[in-house]
């Protein structure tokens, strides 16, 4: 009886104190990114007991339907999007905008829910935690989809892996993920996160370099070599235009390995054996390049509103009978976010989503200068995060398809507009985190000292 009285009081001490929310949003948070899809999605699970449903459609409608219904909450009660963030709603509708011009209208929202269940998410995380709650939420959801991954390929392999006789990534690692892509994108989110946040779990050094190793094995077993071009990618970018982000030595050693690996992407680009040996990919991208010259070959005009979210790209893309005899069914998307995001939206869509990233990139600018060291990590998460989003967006549609990286970027874009907007008004956190940080604070005080 006395264990279960204590379990009792540590449980509810965890759920006043707000760590159990931080968990709650964290598996959220992979769950949005498309986790345990593969896993909630398995036949087997589907029948009676989910009157006929998909499990895994089940978890995203309620998903979606909570995200939206706490960002509605936001806006009436809080004045969320009037005051602060008109640019985040903006974005967040866009999909559902897009309806009108869509070629089907059923299939458009649909997709648009799936977008706005992940992306309002990230917003309502942002504005309902402090900012080191947000950072402890995304450490989380990386060591959620680390060691899940490397369970499901140590115990479950026949799901954790690529099949041997899948002929284009056999033995693949994709952990909990669909694809070994989204894998890769993963581990390369956890990776950078365990590699610049020293608290909280990984103040235990043993922890963050197992955390590191795990993500840095799932990122090489994944084959994914967007992710793996693109992290180095982000550090070199990072460590130049902002050395502030990383730490000395960390800006020091990016900066050296600058001029050998520029000499080698110069040689490889110049040479196709060793561009071969290098990314592992012929110079055309895994046929990217002829795809995307195609694409803009077959616009017409520049595209004002663009041509419907997902659904435009399938029907005037995907579906056109050449591209179906040239290309095959491997692109469901342009592999482009740019591009995905630009048919989609077309320029109208291209200036609000730019201004956004722009606003982002000002206010994490912002921060970087306060006194709160907590609002300065966020501001560094959030700068790395970004030039993350944009360098994968350049070969990956992770700018229109919810993933790890669309996630954690718009978590961390909206976490320091707001935080941003706060400082500039010299209110430091808003007053709603401060009254529930003091408030947890009190509480987790108290259960500590009855304990």
């Amino acid at each position: 009886m006395e264990f279960v009285v204590k379990s009792q009081s540590n449980f509810m001490s965890r759920l006043e104190s707000g760590q159990l929310a931080i968990w709650v949003m964290a598996f959220l948070n992979v769950v949005a990114s498309h986790g345990f899809e593969l896993l909630i999605s398995q036949p087997k699970w589907a029948g009676a007991q989910t009157f006929g449903f998909n499990p895994g459609i089940l978890v995203s409608y309620v998903l979606v339907g909570g995200s939206m219904g706490v960002a509605f909450l936001g806006f009436v009660r809080q004045r969320l999007f009037v005051d602060r963030g008109k640019l985040l709603l903006l974005v967040g509708i866009l999909p559902f905008l897009s309806i009108l011009w869509a070629p089907t209208y059923s299939k458009t929202f649909n997709q648009a829910l799936v977008f706005a269940g992940s992306y309002f998410l990230a917003v309502v995380t942002a504005a309902y935690f402090n900012s080191d709650a947000i950072i402890r939420i995304a450490v989380r959801a990386g060591t959620i989809s680390v060691v899940a991954s490397l369970l499901m390929i140590l115990f479950f392999p026949k799901i954790g892996l690529h099949d041997q006789t899948d002929l284009a990534y056999p033995g693949a690692w994709r952990g909990i993920f669909n694809h070994k892509n989204e894998l890769g994108s993963a581990m390369a989110v956890s990776l950078l996160l365990f590699m610049m946040v020293q608290k909280g779990e990984l103040q235990s050094r043993l922890i963050r370099f197992l955390l590191t190793m795990g993500a840095a094995a799932g990122l090489a077993a994944s084959r994914a070599a967007s992710a793996i071009a693109f992290i180095f990618g982000t550090f070199v970018l990072v460590a130049v235009i902002s050395p502030r982000v990383f730490s000395p030595i960390a800006t020091a050693v990016t900066r050296i390995a600058i001029i050998p690996v520029a000499v080698l992407v110069v040689a490889g680009v110049s040479n196709q054996e060793i561009f071969n040996m290098v990314f592992a990919r012929d110079m055309s991208l895994s046929g990217r390049v002829p795809f995307w010259e195609y694409i803009l070959s077959n616009v017409d005009n520049p595209l004002l509103i663009g041509l419907g979210y997902s659904t435009g790209f399938e029907y005037y893309v995907y579906r056109a009978e050449d591209v179906q005899i040239n290309f095959g069914e491997a692109f469901s998307s342009a592999h482009n976010g740019y591009l995905d995001w630009y048919l989609a939206f077309g320029l109208f869509g291209l200036c609000l989503i730019g201004s956004l990233m722009i606003q982002a990139f000002i206010s994490a600018s912002s921060l970087m200068r306060s006194t709160n060291p907590d609002l300065r990590l966020l501001a560094r998460v959030a700068i790395v995060m970004l030039t993350l989003l944009l360098l994968t967006s350049l070969t990956e549609s992770y700018l229109t398809l919810p993933t790890v990286v669309f996630e954690n970027s718009f978590l961390f874009v909206a976490a320091v507009i707001l935080q941003g907007w706060n400082l500039r008004k010299g209110a430091g956190e808003s007053p709603r985190v401060q009254k529930a940080a003091a408030r947890c604070s009190t509480r987790s005080t108290a259960a500590r000292t009855t304990g």
